[in-house]
């Protein structure tokens, strides 16, 4: 979900949230050893810096745990992976950047009648992409988002930058990596 407080929109997660990772054993005969960390921020009124860490061992009959189906769930959830145009719903269809490159025009695709749509526009470090605003549609078919570029490296250019796009509409997604052409389109 988005967070907005004065400092300007973040985005994160409410009360509780599981972030599934894959693991293959390499032999599975014998436990894997993970060593896992994470940086977040706890946030209200201000976010506070958290960093958590953890050792486990993962068994080979670790299938069995009593938090699967919790795991499973969350698997379902992650967004599935599509490109442009390829018929995935919801899906992108078209980027492309205004003619001052202020600001990205993104086409997604989506069924009809689709509730809670967002959109999620991610770009390499440095570059920081607004809050998308829905512009038009045709028919609930599709939905036009603006999405402000609202901050660049020096020298930042949108002609072969590589975006990944989150097109959301209510618990269905796709994630979508796109790099853009020399006119700032794909």
């Amino acid at each position: 979900v988005r967070f907005t407080d004065g400092a300007g929109t973040s985005i994160g997660y409410t009360d509780s949230v599981i972030l599934p990772v894959l693991v293959t054993l390499r032999d599975g005969t014998r436990p894997a050893r993970l060593k896992l960390r994470i940086d977040y921020g706890i946030c209200a009124d201000l976010c506070v810096p958290a960093l958590g860490e953890v050792e486990l061992s993962l068994m080979p009959d670790a299938l069995s745990t009593p938090n699967r189906a919790r795991v499973e769930e969350a698997l379902r959830r992650v967004p599935q992976s599509a490109q442009p145009g390829d018929g995935v719903l919801p899906g992108i269809i078209l980027v492309e950047s205004d003619a001052k490159a202020t600001a990205l025009r993104v086409k997604v695709g989506q069924a009809a009648g689709s509730r809670d749509t967002d959109l999620f526009v991610e770009g390499p470090k440095g570059w920081y992409f607004g809050q998308p605003i829905v512009s038009g549609g045709t028919g609930g078919a599709e939905l036009d988002w603006i999405v402000p570029v609202e901050q660049t490296p020096e020298d930042g250019r949108l002609a072969g930058l590589t975006l990944t796009l989150t097109a959301v509409a209510g618990a269905k997604a796709t994630e979508t990596s796109i790099r853009l052409d020399e006119k700032g389109r794909a």
